[in-house]
This record gives structure tokens, C-alpha cells and sequence, in this order.
């Protein structure tokens, strides 16, 4: 039966790095990316009229944009306020605003505090 044999320590730190090579390797080569944090809001809007004065009843809807977005439409309170929720901020959108007898598309940048006024 033979003895034990000494480890040096060159050799215990060579056996220690071949064990962790893997996972030293794992770790810095494979780094997941971070995810993208979407910022979600309600998004207020205010449609008034070349006076100034609010537009009821005038739907409002989401037609295009920089980011997803829901189909969804919002028509115009007696304040002519309108409300688009679940909206990814910052970003830029296209909105479809249409009353009785006229319709027209807006370009808007919203943000996370956006209350956007309009004229139609």
C-alpha cells in the first residue's frame, strides 16, 4: 500500500481552476441582457376647438406608433378630456380623431407625464 502523496499548492490551485473554469466562463460569456423596462401609463388628453373651447363627443383612438399598442378608443367627455390607457411612454404615436363630419390624424410624442391638448 502506498502513502499519501503531498498536494502542493501550485497543484490544489490548478485542480481548483479546472473545477471552476466552467462556471467562471458560464458566467462572464453568457450574461442575459437586461430586460427593456416598458413604462405603462394612462395618457390625458384635452380636444378643443380653434377658440379654445372643448370638443365633446369626438372619438379618439391610438392608429400608429412607435411602440405596441392596444386597440382601443376613447371618446371625449362634456371637458372634451379623453383618457388612453396602458400606453408604452416615451414614444411616438399617431392618433385618430373623429366627429361627425370631420376626422383627422395627429402626430404626438408622449412621455410619462404627458397631457396632451389638441385642436380639432
Amino acid at each position: 500500500m502506498e502513502g499519501a502523496r503531498h498536494v502542493s499548492k501550485k497543484e490544489r490551485a490548478a485542480f481548483f481552476l479546472l473545477l471552476l473554469f466552467p462556471f467562471l466562463f458560464l458566467t462572464t460569456t453568457c450574461k442575459p441582457k437586461k430586460a427593456h423596462m416598458e413604462t405603462r401609463i394612462s395618457v390625458k388628453g384635452i380636444l378643443q376647438n380653434t377658440t379654445g373651447q372643448p370638443v365633446k363627443d369626438v372619438v379618439v383612438m391610438i392608429a400608429g406608433g412607435s411602440h405596441e399598442f392596444n386597440d382601443m378608443a376613447s371618446v371625449t367627455n362634456d371637458s372634451g378630456e379623453f383618457y388612453l390607457s396602458n400606453v408604452v411612454v416615451p414614444g411616438n404615436y399617431t392618433l385618430q380623431i373623429q366627429g361627425d363630419s370631420q376626422s383627422i390624424k395627429k402626430e404626438v410624442h408622449l412621455t410619462d407625464s404627458s397631457t396632451i391638448r389638441i385642436t380639432f
